[in-house]
C-alpha cells in the first residue's frame, strides 16, 4: 500500500507555505493545514463539511480569528519552512487514517480525520 499523498494534497501543501507567510508564521502548525485544505476548496473533507452544515468559508473565518497574525513574512523561503511537532504527529496519523480506510494515497479526508481526532489543537477547539 502506497503511503504517498494524493495530487491534491500536494496542491494543500502549496498553499498551507502560503497561508504561513501570509499569517507572518515561520512554522507549519495544524491551524495551517487546516486553512490549506479550506483554500483548496474540493475533495472528500470539504464535501464532509459541507454534509454536515458547516461552511468552510465561515469556519475559515472562525479559525483566522483565534489565529495571532503577525506581519506577512516576505524573507522566508515558501520550500524550506518546516512543520511544528504538533503537525507532524497529524500527518502520522493521517497515515493510519488512510491505512484504516484502506485508501492508496493520503487525501484531505484522512488529514481533516486526523485533526479533529487530537482535542487540543486549534482546529478542533474552534469546532466547540
Amino acid at each position: 500500500m502506497n503511503t504517498g499523498f494524493s495530487n491534491r494534497m500536494k496542491d494543500v501543501f502549496t498553499y498551507v507555505r502560503e497561508e504561513v507567510l501570509r499569517l507572518g508564521d515561520e512554522s507549519i502548525g495544524i491551524e495551517h493545514l487546516f486553512l490549506g485544505i479550506l483554500r483548496e476548496g474540493d475533495g472528500t473533507a470539504i464535501r464532509v463539511l459541507k454534509g454536515l452544515g458547516i461552511d468552510p468559508k465561515d469556519l475559515r473565518v472562525i479559525i483566522e480569528s483565534n489565529i495571532t497574525k503577525r506581519d506577512s513574512r516576505t524573507n522566508v523561503d515558501k520550500d524550506s519552512i518546516e512543520f511544528k511537532k504538533q503537525t507532524e504527529r497529524i500527518l502520522k496519523k493521517s497515515i493510519m487514517e488512510q491505512k484504516n480506510l484502506g485508501d492508496n494515497e493520503i487525501k484531505t479526508i484522512h488529514v481533516l480525520l486526523a485533526i479533529l481526532l487530537d482535542a487540543n489543537n486549534i482546529v478542533t477547539i474552534s469546532f466547540k
